[in-house]
């Protein structure tokens, strides 16, 4: 062949930087991290074959994916991905010298271009051979780990439906907790007065925080919450006491702060029947129960090597 018919040769970045020997790798809590590559070879029009390199999971990792294997399954991927690098490694090298060889001897040394052709066109097809035969080797271990990746990702995202119906189930039933007509009212005072006051209760509740009990000829419906807030807005919003006891009630009835419930049913906070700025969370999002507010609402290293077991 001529030295004008040399193929150009695509830039290379050693894949052994991408992978560390086993020594290096361990499990955190029977996982590692596994990162899938499309190298850039050097015939890359010809040869493109991706691998995965496996390395300890880092607290702050944003690639990559995080699957559980056995300390045989780590054994088997790192040391495939570790004989599969050095392998395209070491004959990318011999590819790569063996062009510049041909590509830089002067034209006027005739014998020994001829002899540098020769070894790039015995080069190459060693290159050829050496990486298919690196593909070969290396795809079940890529196949394999490539399924573990997919059965994590389908494992997480079952997990993650089964979060978002469990939710949902619990949305609906606080929900079906709110339509309870066990709410009431009781306003002091004359409108337009100053002190003027409401409180609200839950009749099935003892209260704490409400004046006694009214006489016999006042009568005060029982509503469910919906009921009560259209009430308390029709009131113009008087001064609200919310008695303690209710709220704690509710509380444990629905597994969450008060405010957050309310939030959660109309989208605005308790105490102001108003919607948060969108700029700033709800002052009662963080809240529990009462008139000054309560309630509200650890992660651990396990690391195995991969000689290691549980």
């Amino acid at each position: 062949m001529r030295r004008s018919e040399l193929p150009h040769l695509s830039h290379y970045w050693e894949l052994s930087g991408r992978q560390g020997g086993e020594e290096q790798v361990a499990r955190v809590e029977g996982k590692v991290r596994v990162f899938e590559h499309f190298p850039d070879y050097l015939l890359a029009a010809r040869y493109e074959g991706p691998f995965f390199s496996v390395r300890t999971p880092g607290l702050h990792d944003a690639t990559g994916a995080l699957v559980p294997c056995t300390p045989q399954e780590c054994h088997r991927w790192v040391n495939a991905a570790v004989a599969h690098v050095r392998t395209v490694d070491r004959i990318s090298a011999e590819l790569r010298a063996a062009h510049a060889r041909a590509v830089l001897l002067p034209l006027w040394r005739h014998l020994a271009l001829r002899r540098a052709l020769r070894t790039w066109e015995e080069t190459r097809v060693r290159y050829e051979r050496a990486l298919r035969e690196a593909f070969a080797a290396y795809a079940p271990v890529g196949e394999e780990i490539r399924a573990a990746v997919r059965a994590e990702q389908e494992r997480a995202a079952a997990a993650i439906r089964e979060q978002d119906r469990l939710r949902a189930q619990e949305r609906e039933r606080r929900a079906r907790l709110a339509e309870r007509a066990v709410w009431g009212r009781r306003v002091l005072g004359e409108p337009g007065t100053p002190g003027r006051t409401v409180y609200v209760f839950r009749h099935d509740v003892p209260g704490e925080d409400v004046p006694a009990a009214p006489a016999l000829s006042e009568r005060i419906p029982r509503l469910g919450l919906a009921a009560l807030r259209q009430s308390l807005v029709k009131l113009h919003l008087p001064d609200v006491v919310w008695d303690r006891a209710a709220l704690r009630e509710s509380e444990r009835e629905t597994g969450t702060a008060f405010a957050v419930w309310w939030q959660e049913l109309f989208h605005e906070n308790y105490r102001t029947l108003t919607q948060p700025p969108p700029s700033s969370p709800s002052r009662g999002s963080t809240g529990g129960s009462g008139t000054s507010g309560s309630g509200g609402y650890g992660s651990g290293y396990s690391g195995f090597s991969c000689v290691g077991g549980f």
